[in-house]
């Protein structure tokens, strides 16, 4: 298998290096792509070729310009990538934004844990279904 390309959306710098540290430390193979906010990587998926999509798309809820249920509002309307895998990785821990999210279509909903041990568990969670997107598109062709 490919290595799993997995698109983190998160405007906090602090958090993206924490995630990018826990992915490097994983035994997967990820390519980790970032963004700052949705704008960014709304304008990436428009750049990608189908069936490229990443495997895994890993949303911060609470970022400027346009916040992650908007995105993932855009990201599930839209016929070709409703099916890339979504999960918001956020601070909330609201069951109205963990509602939200689901009913807009979110894969799975994570807080942001306190530590970086309980990271760890995350990025497992994120990994395999990211792994699990990655074989159902070898599967596809």
């Amino acid at each position: 298998m490919n290595d799993l390309l997995i698109y983190l959306v998160d405007d906090d710098e602090d958090d993206r290096l924490l995630l990018r540290q826990a992915f490097r430390q994983h035994p997967a193979l990820c390519q980790i792509n970032e963004f700052i906010d949705g704008i960014e990587l709304i304008k990436q998926l428009e750049q990608v070729p189908e069936g490229q999509y990443p495997n895994l798309i890993l949303l911060d809820l609470n970022m400027p310009r346009i916040d992650g249920f908007d995105v993932l509002k855009i990201i599930k309307q839209r016929s070709d990538w409703h099916m890339i895998p979504v999960v918001i990785l956020t601070t909330s821990d609201e069951q109205r934004d963990r509602q939200r999210s689901i009913e807009l279509g979110a894969d799975d909903y994570m807080v942001k844990p306190p530590s970086y041990s309980m990271l760890r568990s995350i990025i497992d969670r994120g990994i395999a279904i990211a792994r699990q997107d990655a074989a159902e598109n070898e599967s596809s062709y």
